[in-house]
């Protein structure tokens, strides 16, 4: 299967397809999405609130 990713090239983010079964030095160009097994969530949200990062 074919995803979105990105190689630096001359100093830019140059955006491509790989495939996640070869091995390549394409990184995946977005993050993992939230995952409701989240075991630290209430650690990070604690943090953000500490540091006053979320806009409440």
């Amino acid at each position: 299967m074919a995803y979105i990713g990105y190689k630096m090239e001359d100093g830019k983010k140059v955006y491509k397809l790989y495939d996640q079964n070869i091995k390549s030095d394409i990184l995946p160009g977005h993050p993992a999405r939230f995952s409701p097994d989240d075991k630290f969530s209430q650690e990070r949200i604690q943090l953000k609130l500490d540091h006053k990062l979320l806009p409440l």
